[in-house]
């Protein structure tokens, strides 16, 4: 996935919940000098079941880790979680972004969102960047929402 296809996701795909970034935030994507996007779908075809899948994936088989591992420049992210509306995201499911950015110390942004064509599975779009050499007079604005502790 490209930054182009991953920023017309995160901006146009389902309905925002919360912390869906803007485009001018988005847009240190463009900027960053190492990306790389990632999408991970659970496919536990059972509500009950979709947290402890992903975790599994994650966890036990480092699945959304290999850029964050082969290139430790890579601190920061942007994380949207994407459920439909009548299996919504549930309080442990966002703990996943726990997982994700364990040992980053980076800025995060988490996005929720809502999308009927995910039924009852979860999907969870993620951009892991670097800008630490963006030049400082790009106007580039770099929130946080959601900061390591």
């Amino acid at each position: 996935m490209y930054s182009s296809s991953f920023i017309e996701d995160i901006l146009e795909r389902g309905e925002n919940v919360s912390g869906t970034p803007t485009l001018q935030e988005l847009s240190v994507l463009y900027h960053s000098n190492h990306l790389s996007i990632e999408r991970l779908e659970s496919t536990a075809f059972d509500v009950t079941k979709r947290f402890d899948y992903l975790k599994e994936l994650i966890e036990k088989y480092h699945a959304m880790t290999v850029a964050r591992k082969n290139m430790s420049e890579l601190a920061n992210s942007f994380i949207c979680l994407s459920a439909s509306s009548e299996h919504p995201i549930m309080e442990k499911e966002k703990t996943l972004v726990n997982i994700l950015t364990e040992g980053l110390a980076g800025k995060h942004w988490l996005c929720i969102k809502t999308d009927d064509s995910c039924g009852e599975e979860l999907r969870i779009d993620i951009a892991y960047y670097d800008c630490s050499k963006i030049k400082q007079d790009t106007n580039i604005k770099r929130l946080v929402l959601l900061e390591k502790q």
